[in-house]
């Protein structure tokens, strides 16, 4: 993101005022609210901004939340899975010790 400074040199429409020059004092009123437009106009773009990281923030909590459940149960999964090769190999351990019993070679 560009970062930009904006500077803004107002000049006092009351101290031009008292100077008893009308037309100056209009241009300087209207300098300065020339200049106020734009320092509005940079405010609303770095609001909007704002806002919009504000909301992406929220959308990346909310799915971290969602990965947190789907971790959990990957992990039980996991567990299950190392449970039932297990289980499996313990039987095929069994059936061999059987099987070579009967046929007298252990």
């Amino acid at each position: 993101m560009k970062s930009s400074v904006v500077r803004v040199n107002l000049p006092n429409g009351d101290m031009v005022g008292h100077t008893g020059d009308i037309k100056a004092t209009i241009v300087t009123c209207k300098a300065a609210d020339e200049a106020v437009k734009v320092m509005e106009l940079e405010l609303k773009k770095l609001e909007d901004t704002v806002k919009s990281i504000h909301e992406e923030m929220f959308y990346l909590r909310s799915r971290e939340e969602e990965m947190r459940t789907t971790n959990s149960r990957m992990a039980w999964l996991s567990f299950l899975s190392l449970a039932v090769c297990l289980s499996v190999a313990g039987l095929q351990l069994w059936h061999l010790k059987t099987f070579f019993e009967r046929k007298k070679l252990l």
